[in-house]
C-alpha cells in the first residue's frame, strides 16, 4: 500500500464518496445506475446532526479509496452506512481500520445499539462485522439494485 490517510471527510467530499461507492458496487456487483440515488439519499442523513454523525474516508494519492459513515438514529442508536474500500485495498487491513474508527466514535457518543444493512455477497465485510461484535438478525430479497436477485442482510451490534 502507498501512503494511506484515514481522516474525517472535508466539505464537498460526501458527494465524491457517493460516486466512489456507486462505482465500487457497480464494478464488483453489477449495480445499476439507479442505485446511486439510494446512496445519495443515505449520504444526506449525514447533514442532519453534525455532532452525532461522522464520515471518514481513505485517501491515497489524492483520491478517495474508501469510506465509512455513522448516522445517529436515536439517543443511543446509530446506523453504519457507506462502508467500502477500493478493490486494490481489500484484504490489506484498510477496512478494519475504518471499522475501528467508526466503532470508537460510537463508543464515544454512547451508541449502544448500531445497525447496518449489507448484501450477502459482501463476504469480507460480513467477516469484519462479525469480528466487531455485530450479529446477523434479518434478511430480505432485493431485485432493484442489480439485474439479479440479491439478499440484503441486517446486522446489529449491542454494547
Amino acid at each position: 500500500m502507498n501512503c494511506l490517510l484515514i481522516r474525517e471527510a472535508k466539505p464537498g467530499e460526501p458527494s465524491l464518496v457517493v460516486h466512489f461507492y456507486y462505482k465500487l458496487f457497480e464494478q464488483q456487483f453489477g449495480f445499476l445506475p439507479s442505485t446511486e440515488k439510494y446512496f445519495l439519499h443515505a449520504m444526506t442523513e449525514l447533514f442532519d446532526d453534525q455532532d452525532g454523525n461522522k464520515l471518514w474516508v481513505i485517501e491515497e494519492a489524492g483520491e478517495i479509496k474508501g469510506s465509512i459513515c455513522i448516522v445517529k438514529k436515536g439517543n443511543a442508536e446509530a446506523q453504519l452506512r457507506l462502508f467500502g474500500t477500493d478493490i486494490s485495498l481489500q484484504g490489506k487491513g484498510a477496512g478494519k481500520q475504518l471499522m475501528q474508527k467508526a466503532m470508537n466514535f460510537c463508543k464515544e457518543r454512547g451508541y449502544s445499539h448500531v445497525i447496518l444493512w449489507t448484501i450477502d455477497i459482501c463476504e469480507s465485510a460480513c467477516y469484519l462485522y462479525d469480528k466487531f461484535g455485530f450479529r446477523f438478525t434479518e434478511s430480505k430479497h432485493n431485485t432493484t439494485w442489480a439485474n439479479y436477485l440479491m439478499t440484503e442482510e441486517k446486522w446489529e451490534y449491542f454494547a
